[in-house]
């Protein structure tokens, strides 16, 4: 199975990050942050997710990686824009 990168946000500095207004007129950070959330929330539940069959452990070992990815493409994401904003968690 590919490796599953680590989070690069904790859960503190995402809540910080929805609360803040950044210079410019836009919420990109905050919603970035509450998608990285939500993205974080999902990849535990699959992780953790009882499985009855070995089929369903594949599906939720697929589901997990992909979570994965896509958690650590828009933490990619924020880290940018945070920098273009700069922002500091």
């Amino acid at each position: 199975m590919d490796r599953v990168a680590p989070r690069r946000f904790s859960e503190e500095q995402l809540a910080k990050v929805v609360t803040l207004k950044g210079s410019i007129a836009c919420e990109c950070p905050n919603h970035l942050a509450e998608l990285i959330i939500n993205l974080c929330a999902f990849e535990q539940y699959s992780r953790d997710c009882e499985n009855s069959n070995p089929r369903d452990a594949v599906i939720h070992a697929q589901l997990h990686l992909a979570t994965s990815q896509a958690r650590t493409i828009l933490e990619d994401s924020l880290l940018r824009l945070m920098e273009i904003e700069g922002i500091k968690v």
